[in-house]
């Protein structure tokens, strides 16, 4: 299954994800070349920072199992 991004870097967060299963990975891009440091699994929220405060996403977020 290929992995599918949620978000990039500097896209602009609309919504909040939950996810209850499944893995995500979070990384950053430099010179067009992604590095992914963080891997979370069980009860996952995305984008509920950046909605509140109004913010661009500051990471990469795509999946790593199906979510």
């Amino acid at each position: 299954m290929p992995e599918t991004i949620i978000l990039n870097e500097l896209d602009e967060v609309n919504e909040i994800v939950f996810f209850t299963k499944g893995m995500v990975d979070i990384g950053f891009e430099i010179n067009r070349v992604q590095d992914y440091v963080l891997r979370l699994d069980k009860k996952i929220i995305i984008g509920a920072y950046n909605l509140t405060f109004n913010t661009r996403s500051d990471n990469v977020y795509k999946t790593y199992t199906l979510c």
